[in-house]
């Protein structure tokens, strides 16, 4: 049963009813202490479907490192630990760090000389804080791999596979992904228990099925207009415009600021915190 803190703080965050991959990785998850892989389209509940079990599993008085999270991205890192610092509102006092590329490596061996008990981290940041040696993970009871399929394709399983060898043979693999393809699956074969509880929801809906897909076909020096008629028509919805380049992304936003529209720029070469305050 999820602990009443928890349920107390899921029901202030508005989610009254779980969504099929919660259900399922609860009911997995929460009783028993195993390996898992819960296959679910992207924003399906991915985070809150692990955040609970992962929670109710720390221990407050130990101040080892218990979990660690493991995504492929820096936004994501802060993103997964906001929302796990959100839904341990009510519980004694949890202690959550995040260590990702980008950032100062001096800053983070000064933070992970406190208490830390889950720990959210790209690949590449954690293995060579365990080369520093600035934290130990031979503790780890849980080890969460989010958006698997995008750590493959980001080449990052070479770095997973070391910061496993650097934890201890009690421990459990939770993994979570939209997509899981023959070389993953392979992985999950050699890394993961035989009888781990797989489930898979939605398979053929990789995309969030409350998404909306349109398409205008039109000339080149038409997309300009077409643009603007399309985000005139969308009233004070926010949103985001993809561009193949660099160059494409700083044309559309001076374009859309001439006409009036608040815009903000991400795009490579830009620092973390550039990032961060966009």
């Amino acid at each position: 049963a999820i602990l009443k803190p928890i349920l107390r703080r899921l029901e202030e965050l508005g989610y009254s009813q779980p969504t099929p991959i919660q259900e399922h990785a609860w009911k997995h998850l929460i009783a028993k202490h195993q390996d898992y892989v819960g296959q679910a389209h992207t924003g399906s509940g991915k985070t809150i479907a692990y955040a609970v079990p992962l929670l109710q599993r720390i221990d407050p008085k130990d101040k080892d490192v218990q979990a660690i999270i493991l995504v492929p991205t820096r936004e994501l890192v802060n993103q997964t630990a906001k929302t796990i610092f959100k839904l341990a509102k009510y519980l004694d006092k949890i202690f959550i760090e995040s260590v990702m590329g980008g950032e100062d490596i001096e800053l983070q061996k000064m933070r992970l000389k406190r208490p830390t008990q889950i720990l959210v981290a790209t690949p590449g940041r954690l293995r060579e804080l365990l080369q520093l040696k600035a934290v130990r993970i031979d503790r780890v009871k849980t080890v969460v791999l989010d958006e698997a399929d995008e750590l493959y394709a980001k080449g990052f399983m070479k770095e997973v596979d070391k910061i496993l060898e650097a934890t201890n043979d009690f421990h459990k693999k939770w993994l979570f992904s939209a997509t899981i393809h023959g070389e993953l699956n392979t992985w999950i074969r050699k890394q993961l228990h035989a009888d781990t509880p797989k489930t898979v929801v939605a398979t053929r809906k990789v995309v969030n099925p409350k998404i909306e897909h349109q398409y205008v076909e039109c000339l080149k020096e038409e997309k300009t207009a077409m643009l603007l008629e399309f985000l005139s028509s969308q009233g004070t919805a926010r949103g985001i415009i993809f561009c193949r380049t660099k160059g494409d992304v700083q044309f559309v936003s001076k374009f859309l600021q001439s006409n009036d529209f608040k815009t903000a720029e991400i795009f490579g070469e830009m620092t973390t915190k550039e990032r961060e305050k966009v």
